[in-house]
């Protein structure tokens, strides 16, 4: 659905047809969305389909999504991977990031990739083409499942926590338990 960023509901069944989403990411005026069909589809913010089936055939449930520039990276539903495609569709690298601890979120700074490593307890930070500028860049948090970026500074949650926590991008901590 779509809302209001104070919770007032503009349409609550802006895209129809989805297979139990999961993921999401935004470009512009254009949606990404996965879902548990192992596909990704794009829309417009206003509803309209462009291509529902833009990635399909994936392998597995899309977990977390985001973007950098014509670039979508997604994350696998408990994977250890994550993948690089265009925002038109096409495969970059399925395993551009490897080896890594249940991936649940995917973030960005608009140049880096921040990842939270849920089986780790640990947020690392990569460049768009994989390359890692720092594997362990927070560890010690618990099952981290999701992440944001605002301005220089990182919200992470754990699953089944009770707090949030702060942290830079250079891997500082702020507060972690706000």
């Amino acid at each position: 659905g779509k809302y209001t960023t104070s919770g007032g509901i503009v349409n609550p069944s802006l895209i129809s047809g989805l297979n139990s989403p999961f993921a999401i990411a935004i470009s512009g005026t254009n949606l990404f969305v996965g879902d548990n069909s192992a596909r990704i589809g794009q829309y417009t913010t206003s509803g309209t389909t462009v291509n529902s089936n833009l990635i399909t055939n994936l392998g597995f449930i899309p977990m977390s999504m985001t973007i950098i520039g014509t670039n979508l990276f997604i994350s696998a539903s408990g994977g250890t991977t994550v993948g690089k495609y265009t925002t038109d569709g096409a495969i970059v690298n399925t395993n551009l990031i490897s080896g890594l601890g249940g991936v649940w979120g995917l973030a960005n700074d608009g140049t880096n990739l921040y990842v939270a490593g849920f089986g780790y307890g640990r947020l690392g930070k990569y460049d768009s083409f994989g390359n890692a500028v720092s594997s362990i860049l927070v560890s010690g948090i618990i099952a981290p499942s999701d992440l944001v970026i605002v301005g220089t500074n990182i919200f992470a949650v754990g699953n089944g926590q009770t707090a949030i926590g702060q942290y830079t991008t250079s891997g500082t901590t702020v507060n972690p338990s706000l």
